[in-house]
């Protein structure tokens, strides 16, 4: 794309002749650029200079390259372990290179000094019913076995376990029937969860 095509394609949006995303697309480049590139073309236009007129560089690394003294001493500093803001403090008094840390990190990660940062670890999976403040949720468990010897009838060991701290909250055996429960003292005094589970 040569300088006569961004010269015609700007004459085309400002004569109105085309859209800007017809421009956009014959340029390559995106509306904000489009319109730096319309408001420089603009002024030269006023001043009688679009012959002479051409686009500024846009985006992208434009500075110098390090001087290989910098490279090498920010090797060597990374590698005896220090920091990156100490090491670009150095370069720019042994060397007068300004440098700010962010840029010594990315240089450092991009020549394989020091491998890059892993990413922030995943917060661990919630199921559906897990919940994070005590008596929210309570389990009750009814395990039936022969508690009081085989001479006894077998009964259910009734408990109710906080989902958050499995704090015990009603321990009870029942002699015929999980429901003996309900109607305990404990539910008369109102100390109810938001949500009850079951085990099976």
């Amino acid at each position: 794309m040569g300088l006569p095509h961004v010269h015609d394609v700007l004459e085309q949006l400002c004569g109105l002749a085309i859209s800007v995303e017809q421009a956009c697309a014959s340029l390559g480049v995106g509306k904000t650029r489009l319109y730096e590139l319309r408001s420089g073309y603009l002024k030269a236009r006023a001043a009688g200079e679009v012959p002479l007129w051409r686009p500024g560089v846009s985006g992208g690394n434009h500075a110098a390259p390090w001087d290989e003294k910098v490279r090498a001493f920010l090797r060597a500093a990374v590698a005896g372990g220090y920091n990156y803001a100490f090491a670009a403090s150095e370069a720019e008094r042994l060397f007068g290179a300004f440098l700010a840390r962010s840029q010594v990190r990315r240089w450092v990660i991009r020549e394989g000094i020091a491998p890059a940062p892993k990413p922030p670890r995943l917060p661990a999976h919630l199921r559906r019913w897990q919940r994070q403040a005590v008596g929210e949720l309570w389990q009750l468990d009814a395990t039936p076995d022969y508690w009081f010897g085989r001479d006894e009838p077998s009964y259910p060991l009734l408990d109710m376990l906080d989902d958050v701290d499995a704090g015990v909250k009603v321990p009870d055996f029942a002699g015929e029937s999980v429901p003996r429960l309900v109607h305990s003292s404990f539910w008369d005094r109102k100390l109810l969860p938001s949500m009850v589970t079951v085990s099976q």
